[in-house]
């Protein structure tokens, strides 16, 4: 893995911590919702990649895989059915846009 690869799932990381943290502490109910799991499971899927550090096997590239199928899903989803209903404010919270767009998009893109 080269140092943009890297750097990259660093920020994909840190911006799951991000979207993450308005659950902490007391908001753990919230993980029975698909879109908390998907990008819970991104968050710990790219961070066992950054801890690794090596090139993907086939088994990983599998598991890759069906982690952005599921945040795909996410994605699609929340633009599709859930964007329509939410009011201005709720859509520009920097929490929205990195569970449902930023980290999306990252991993799509991945």
């Amino acid at each position: 893995m080269n140092i943009k690869e890297y750097l990259y799932r660093w920020i994909v990381v840190l911006l799951g911590l991000i979207g993450l943290e308005a659950l902490f502490p007391s908001d753990f109910y919230h993980f029975r919702f698909y879109i908390y799991l998907s990008n819970f499971v991104v968050m710990y899927f790219y961070g066992y990649l950054v801890i690794n550090n090596k090139p993907l096997w086939n088994f990983e590239l599998r598991i890759m895989t069906g982690v952005t199928v599921a945040i795909t899903l996410n994605f699609v989803i929340d633009n599709l059915l859930l964007l329509p209903q939410q009011t201005t404010h709720q859509i520009f919270q920097i929490r929205n846009l990195v569970m449902h767009e930023i980290v999306p998009l990252m991993v799509i893109l991945d």
